[in-house]
């Protein structure tokens, strides 16, 4: 019996001493779960950020037209070149022809054009006139004659009759004369619509010889702006056919910066924002501002963007084509008490919480967060400076923690574009 009691007294002890280490084992096994952090007063900021490539405002391409042959170029790469400045020329033998006989066709519709402005029908018509006046004067003279006679003399009388046959060759001289004036005006009518017919005729010959002229003066090829040449693709005398590069026109001195921005931050942004620039290659912060923002999205799949251009200052190091990252300020907190990422939990209805009180037992403290810049959150409101939180360490960038549920419905991650 005495024995029996022994036995269990010792079964007794290796049972507390299990408990002991199981407690004590489990203990440390919580405290070890956790990181300790002290909610500290920062200046939080969230960014909306995308990405895109410096280019040049103002470029010119120069590509072939057709099948042609370069007979000069009067540039060389890098150099800087003016509006209007001739660049290259092409071959124009196939015009010439055309040329000439343009020329010629010009110069018989002038001769005709002139002719047909002789003053031979003006002057008949002149003529005519001046013979009318005569006859009218002569018809006049006529008639007071043969009026003195028929006061003077009777009727049947030789000098009345003298009188009265002048009078008849007046009147038949008069008729006469009004006639062949009809037919001068008419005549000068008629010699009008042939000079505007020639007129016309010479205009069509000038319109064709311009044309022509024309097309040979666009065989000269000029820039369309102030830049450097930055490739030249072709050569002298080579042919070269439709589509065909022969050179490139850059303006450096007016860079731009073109992004795209996704269809639900678009609201957000408008021409005249300032915005962050960064050009990681250099290592370099400059400012820039939105100038252009597409009115119309272009899809890609299930994304929809809006190209954005944004204007950037003019410095030697930049370049066209390097990569810059673009920020603008989407949410800030100054002065406030954060925490890392990793210590905000989410419980399974969204609620935002962190771990408080007893590192063996920490105790859920709701919060109200703000800004944040991928790294800590703005605590607005359920924490103070100097507080003690404790993060699991299988959280990652604020996940699920005790009590599980996700972080969806936080707004409050930075924005990224394409």
């Amino acid at each position: 019996m005495k024995k029996h009691k022994t036995r269990y007294i010792i079964l007794g002890i290796i049972l507390l001493l299990v408990i002991f280490v199981i407690f004590r084992a489990c203990g440390r096994a919580s405290t070890a779960s956790y990181t300790t952090e002290t909610a500290a007063t920062r200046d939080v900021t969230s960014y909306y950020s995308f990405t895109g490539n410096i280019a040049a405002k103002n470029a010119q391409q120069l590509v072939s037209g057709g099948t042609y042959q370069i007979t000069k170029i009067y540039v060389n790469e890098g150099d800087n070149v003016t509006k209007g400045q001739t660049l290259y020329t092409l071959d124009i033998t196939d015009l010439q022809n055309s040329l000439a006989s343009a020329q010629a066709s010009v110069q018989v519709a002038q001769d005709s054009y002139d002719n047909a402005q002789s003053p031979t029908n003006s002057q008949a018509y002149s003529q005519a006139q001046t013979a009318l006046q005569q006859a009218q004067s002569a018809y006049q003279t006529a008639l007071s004659n043969f009026n003195t006679a028929q006061s003077q003399y009777t009727a049947g009388s030789p000098e009345l009759q003298q009188a009265q046959t002048a009078l008849d060759s007046a009147k038949t001289q008069l008729d006469q004369a009004q006639a062949n004036v009809t037919v001068a005006s008419k005549s000068s009518s008629s010699s009008t619509g042939a000079t505007q017919s020639a007129l016309a005729q010479l205009n069509q010959a000038k319109a064709q010889l311009q044309s022509v002229q024309d097309q040979i003066n666009s065989r000269t090829i000029t820039a369309g702006i102030d830049g450097t040449v930055a490739d030249i693709y072709a050569g002298a005398n080579a042919p070269i056919k439709m589509g065909d590069q022969i050179m490139d026109i850059v303006d450096y001195s007016n860079l731009i910066l073109n992004v795209k921005i996704d269809e639900y931050d678009i609201a957000n942004i408008a021409v005249g924002n300032s915005v962050d620039v960064y050009i990681d290659s250099l290592n370099k912060d400059i400012t820039g501002t939105v100038t252009k923002i597409a009115n119309q999205a272009t899809t890609n799949g299930d994304l929809s963007y809006f190209s954005t251009e944004i204007s950037i200052p003019t410095e030697d190091d930049l370049r066209v084509g390097l990569t810059a990252e673009v920020r603008m300020i989407k949410s800030q907190n100054l002065g406030a008490v954060s925490v890392s990422m990793a210590a905000v939990q989410y419980d399974v209805d969204n609620s935002v919480y962190v771990l408080t009180g007893n590192k063996n037992n920490p105790t859920k403290q709701s919060v109200v967060v703000g800004a944040n810049d991928g790294k800590v959150i703005a605590i607005t409101s359920g924490l103070s400076d100097g507080d003690t939180v404790y993060v699991p360490k299988s959280t990652t960038s604020g996940n699920s923690g005790i009590g599980g549920g996700n972080n969806s419905g936080s707004n409050n991650s930075n924005s990224s574009g394409q």
